[in-house]
């Protein structure tokens, strides 16, 4: 079976893991980061159950965590919000035929969002205006085209096992400062730190050249419907 990771982290999570998990059991081999170790390991005894340290979830790790375990399984992983379980689409993906997974496969661009050149002082109910110019005008130091990079939504997705990979989350790392302090010291609605992760990725795969393909487009087992 293929191996899935899942991250869950503060009560308000790990009721919404506890209460859907059944939709998933049997599938994979699921590996979930919590910060309640023995309440999830006494409901789901069968899943490697890991603690999850920071105080506050960190969205960049669901990069990182993803990626060590692509290093210790040797195989690819497919990371799955927590509360993403009960949407139909993401499940068939538990399915996907890791032997054919040779490249990252991700969602699509964040809706409305082209590019990152569009978030300049971009105007949203969620976070305060010109969130991100800060980190445009960081990656634009660079020498990196904005208009190349595509924003992703980051509720899903599949990282290979490969070390190329590295440089990726090598580039990822480079930006969670900024994104962090970001969420910490400008106006949003989230209760973690270093949203907006999906623009770190697009970036990151431009930064390094890295390929990327849609879930759509991935090999599934014969079994699973989409």
């Amino acid at each position: 079976m293929n191996n899935v990771l899942i991250i869950a982290k503060g009560v308000k999570y790990i009721d919404i893991l506890l209460r859907d998990y059944h939709l998933i059991e049997g599938r994979a081999n699921f590996i979930i980061y919590t910060d309640e170790i023995n309440r999830v390991k006494d409901s789901i005894p069968t899943a490697d159950i890991r603690k999850y340290i920071p105080s506050t979830f960190r969205y960049f790790d669901k990069y990182s965590l993803t990626y060590l375990l692509t290093q210790e399984k040797q195989t690819p992983v497919l990371y799955l919000d927590v509360g993403r379980l009960n949407v139909d689409f993401y499940r068939a993906l538990l399915d996907f035929k890791a032997d054919k997974v040779e490249d990252i496969y991700t969602n699509s661009n964040w809706e409305g969002i082209e590019s990152a050149n569009e978030l300049y002082n971009i105007n949203l109910p969620y976070i305060e205006y010109g969130y991100f110019n800060n980190i445009l005008d960081l990656i634009k130091s660079k020498k990196i085209n904005l208009s190349k990079i595509v924003p992703l939504l980051e509720r899903i997705f599949i990282f290979p096992f490969s070390l190329k990979l590295g440089s990726v989350i090598e580039e990822l790392e480079n930006l969670r400062t900024i994104f962090e302090s970001n969420s910490i010291n400008k106006q949003n609605v989230y209760a973690g730190v270093g949203n907006g992760e999906g623009l770190a990725l697009g970036y990151a795969l431009v930064k390094t050249g890295t390929k990327r393909f849609f879930l759509r487009d991935i090999p599934i087992q014969p079994t699973s419907i989409i």
